[in-house]
């Protein structure tokens, strides 16, 4: 596809989103997201894959801005710079395992007296 470059270099900051997946449902598409609702298409280069571990987090991307001819903006990126708090990733972690806690004293008891004859699928 034939772009137009719009820039030289520009330092954008949004959040980076999943736009494509594959067969086994692996992101392998993403986008920025500004604050402003404006979308780039992050083309694929050897950053692009480093930022798939940035997906839903805050960056400071550094690249070559771009429009194709049906006028979505894309960025090829030179460098970025994850804004988002490592720590906030933990308890982001921690408050996803408080919500699936198990109860330790729980006691499974299996029902020994079942018959074949008692399943209705058996009739």
């Amino acid at each position: 596809m034939k772009y137009k470059q719009l820039t030289e270099e520009v330092i954008i900051t949004g959040y980076v989103r999943a736009t494509d997946w594959d067969w086994q449902d692996d992101v392998s598409g993403i986008s920025l997201e500004t604050q402003d609702d404006e979308e780039y298409v992050i083309d694929p280069n050897e950053l692009e894959e480093s930022l798939f571990l940035e997906v839903d987090r805050e960056v400071e991307l550094t690249g070559i801005l771009e429009q194709d001819r049906d006028g979505t903006k894309h960025i090829t990126v030179i460098s970025y710079k994850s804004l988002s708090d490592p720590t906030d990733w933990a308890d982001e972690d921690d408050e996803y395992e408080e919500d699936y806690e198990y109860e330790e004293d729980y006691e499974y008891e299996e029902d020994n007296d079942f018959e074949e004859e008692d399943d209705p699928k058996f009739d």
